[in-house]
């Protein structure tokens, strides 16, 4: 260091301001070339990167936005009659008939079939459940004196 400052201070001073102006240029150049481009690339990455994911956002937003208006609208449509009614129809579509039925509120109903056909019985559960979108609270099932027939309770609700 010690030689390198002689060699320095040998040199005119024009020299020397020429040997300042370049030493500092070389720094500008490598605080650029190693700091500054890199933060630059890594902040247009991360630009980039934040757009993609309000684009998602907002797409998942217009998605649960249609499926929550598509589950109203669903709704609507299931409650248009009353469930009582909803459920009288739907067993006489099925052959099946009523020995006791109770309204539990306005959102329940406890139904008692006596000497129902076990095919019947299921198939008709099936459409309550996936295509009334009720909800089956209790149940038991037991067997009639008959084959095939059974004695069923339950109680349905719908929200």
């Amino acid at each position: 260091m010690e030689s390198f400052k002689d060699w320095y201070l040998q040199q005119s001073p024009r020299e020397q301001l020429l040997l300042g102006v370049g030493a500092i240029a070389v720094v500008i150049f490598l605080v650029y070339a190693m700091v500054w481009v890199p933060l630059v690339k890594s902040h247009k990455a991360q630009l980039q990167s934040n757009k993609i994911a309000l684009e998602q956002r907002e797409t998942v937003r217009n998605l649960g936005g249609k499926i929550l208006g598509f589950q109203q609208s669903n709704k609507s449509t299931n409650h248009s009659t009353s469930l009582t009614q909803e459920v009288h129809n739907s067993l006489s579509a099925h052959g099946l008939s009523i020995d006791k039925f109770q309204p539990i509120g306005s959102t329940g109903v406890r139904i008692h079939l006596a000497k129902a056909p076990l095919s019947s019985v299921f198939a008709w559960l099936d459409e309550v459940e996936n295509k009334k979108g009720m909800q089956i609270k209790d149940i038991s099932v037991a067997s009639s004196d008959d084959i095939g027939q059974a004695l069923v309770n339950l109680r349905l609700y719908r929200d």
